[in-house]
């Protein structure tokens, strides 16, 4: 019996690892954050966009949250400053998203530098929007003025520092089941049951015994019957119909949304 139950776990366990293994458990970690860079104002070069599209990515990672920078030129396509940094946010990341953009508009074109963050995102930093300004206008002055490279660089910096993900102080670690994983585990779990349900099968389950099979007749007689009543319990409960408002709610999807700007 034993050695029937070892061989029995034996085959889950392999059953379970094989199927994890084709179905890829032990790859690399997925990310599904990333960063996107738009310079609309031409004052970057190919290599700096390289090196900062890279960054972004970085950060969003770091973050778990999209990062987006766009340097927006003066017309703005006709649309306000917060108009156009959520269009930017929406076209690169999707309306329902963990994001943060920043846009910095061009110099003396009148207009507002933008923060548009949601959901995961504007948790994480509504609260310090002013300290980000901050520190990407400490970029964007070093160097004589006008240093976007900086100011991009300070911003993923903040960000960096600043993010609450796994309350790490912003080390953060991404992992996603995609549809390899979950057809894994099921074909594990159809492999165990088929293992289990064909060890099974061997086994005869013996009919119980009723216990008037062992109470002789002759020798136990019922003479009477009384019902007794011992004790009654109640319990009341007070229901309450206040109209003071209910509490909690529902929800889902966009949780939160929003930003500000700051003129430099």
């Amino acid at each position: 019996m034993a050695k029937k139950l070892t061989a029995l776990l034996f085959a889950v366990v392999l059953a379970v690892c094989g199927a994890l293994s084709l179905s890829g458990f032990a790859e690399d970690v997925y990310y599904s954050y990333f960063g996107q860079l738009e310079d609309n104002q031409g004052v970057l070069t190919d290599d700096q966009q390289r090196e900062l599209l890279t960054l972004l990515d970085d950060t969003a990672r770091e973050i778990s949250a999209n990062v987006g920078v766009v340097l927006a030129d003066r017309d703005l396509d006709g649309m306000t400053e917060r108009a156009y940094a959520k269009a930017f946010h929406n076209k690169c990341f999707g309306e329902y998203s963990d994001s943060i953009v920043l846009m910095l508009v061009q110099s003396g074109s009148g207009k507002i530098d933008q923060l548009y963050m949601t959901d995961a995102a504007y948790d994480m930093y509504y609260s310090r929007m002013d300290s980000i300004f901050d520190a990407v206008y400490d970029g964007l002055d070093s160097g004589g003025g006008d240093n976007y490279y900086a100011a991009i660089t300070e911003f993923c910096d903040y960000l960096t520092i600043h993010s609450d993900v796994g309350g790490n102080g912003g080390a953060a670690f991404s992992f996603h089941l995609n549809t390899g994983h979950i057809a894994g585990l099921i074909a594990a779990l159809v492999i165990s049951f088929t293992v289990v349900g064909a060890y099974s099968a061997t086994y005869k389950k013996r009919t119980p015994i009723s216990a008037r099979a062992y109470v002789d007749s002759n020798m136990t007689r019922i003479t009477g019957r009384q019902d007794t009543f011992v004790r009654e319990y109640t319990t009341s409960y007070r229901i309450s119909s206040s109209s003071g408002g209910s509490r909690g709610g529902g929800g889902g999807g966009h949780r939160s949304g929003g930003g500000g700007g700051r003129r430099r």
